[in-house]
């Protein structure tokens, strides 16, 4: 079973270096910490691709993904790959929405995400292929696409049992 928490909090995310502060290893502590007791930092390792995932017993990995976007953080964590993507319901740039995607902003967004989470499910991220992925590859994979006013998120998971938690930062405080 996956866990995905879905976290609005304020992110600080610095666009030179693509780095998350302070607050996101806070979020990764306090939610990992509800699921591993013995959770620290130090758990937290990535494959060759670049796929996180923690090391919580000799050979054993749980896989996880993050995804941030403006004031959310999402998390997934799961036995099994995984990848998650959250974008904010935002006005897409017209030549990159007109270049990529001749749809609707939400559209975009959706396709966008499934895109995104595919890839980071095969530890791959926007590469060359990203722009090639068809939805029929997604067959063999639990996709889930949330919608709402706020934002657009979508899990691919190999799981087919998924668990949404939406976390607000000040319940922590």
């Amino acid at each position: 079973m996956a866990k995905i928490y879905i976290v609005k909090s304020k992110i600080n995310f610095d666009k030179k270096t693509k780095m998350v502060f302070n607050e996101k290893n806070e979020i990764i502590t306090k939610i990992f910490k509800q699921n591993y007791k013995d959770f620290e930092l130090s758990m937290l390792k990535y494959t060759n691709s670049g796929q996180p995932y923690l090391s919580v017993r000799k050979g054993k990995k749980i896989y996880c993904s993050f995804s941030y976007s403006n004031n959310y953080c999402v998390i997934g964590i799961s036995e099994n790959c995984l990848g998650i993507d959250i974008e904010t319901n935002k006005k897409v740039n017209e030549i990159t929405k007109k270049y990529f995607f001749k749809r609707s902003n939400i559209d975009f967004l959706k396709e966008w995400t499934l895109k995104e989470a595919y890839s980071k499910l095969l530890g791959r991220g926007i590469d060359e292929k990203f722009f090639n992925i068809k939805k029929s590859r997604l067959l063999n994979y639990y996709v889930k696409t949330i919608e709402n006013e706020n934002y657009i998120l979508t899990v691919v998971s190999l799981d087919d049992i998924v668990q949404f938690y939406q976390i607000e930062k000040k319940e922590w405080d």
